[in-house]
């Protein structure tokens, strides 16, 4: 219930969120942002309903980019049109996937990594797949954890662990299963370093609606 009040305070934002996206040709140039506005405009039915409340959670994320930022993730997606393609239809299918909003902000910041070099496309996708995987609480933990050498017992490292995020430790192995360690993979380690990239450029580039 909590998830569907979310979902409907996000879209009643859109109409909003539209004019600043058809307003901004920069913004909207970018294929996925395009994608968003045509699948917006058009709220059908109830999954239609649930994919444009995510899709305007991820372009208001978008829209905290500078417009110097914009026009640099512009010019990433115009430099290769075949893979703006292959990364915006991964976008869509795991924005269409996902039940969370709190993934559509994370989805939208390792995106904006991506446009601004701090990963690679085959980065990207490896985390949009672990994203989709995850379970949100225990992603959002991952991500508010400090890094550390030392592994531990948490439950949502033990939960993440098939996703490839976080891992058993071998030295540190009890003879119950409950009771073993767990560390932070080294993709887990990147996707945090790539969700901070690109959460702090919004808060520091953030210049609200133009």
């Amino acid at each position: 219930m909590v998830e569907h009040y979310l979902l409907e305070a996000a879209l009643e934002n859109a109409e909003a969120l539209l004019d600043t996206v058809t307003d901004n040709e920069v913004l909207k140039n970018i294929p996925i942002v395009g994608t968003c506005i045509k699948v917006v405009k058009s709220v059908g039915d109830v999954r239609d309903r649930l994919l444009a409340g995510k899709l305007v959670q991820f372009c208001q994320r978008l829209n905290e980019v500078s417009p110097e930022g914009r026009e640099k993730m512009r010019k990433k997606m115009a430099s290769n049109p075949d893979e703006a393609e292959r990364i915006g239809s991964t976008l869509m299918i795991v924005l269409d996937k996902i039940t969370a909003l709190e993934k559509a902000d994370i989805v939208a910041y390792v995106f904006i990594a991506y446009t601004l070099d701090v990963i690679d496309q085959a980065d990207l996708r490896r985390f949009l797949d672990a994203i989709d995987q995850a379970f949100v609480d225990d992603l959002v933990d991952l991500l508010d954890t400090a890094e550390s050498k030392h592994s531990t017992p948490s439950v949502y490292m033990k939960h993440l662990e098939r996703t490839g995020l976080t891992f058993a430790d071998s030295t540190m192995i009890a003879k119950s299963r409950e009771d073993w360690h767990y560390g932070i993979s080294r993709l887990g380690k990147q996707l945090i370093a790539a969700y901070k990239a690109g959460s702090k450029y919004c808060t520091d580039h953030s210049s609200g609606p133009t």
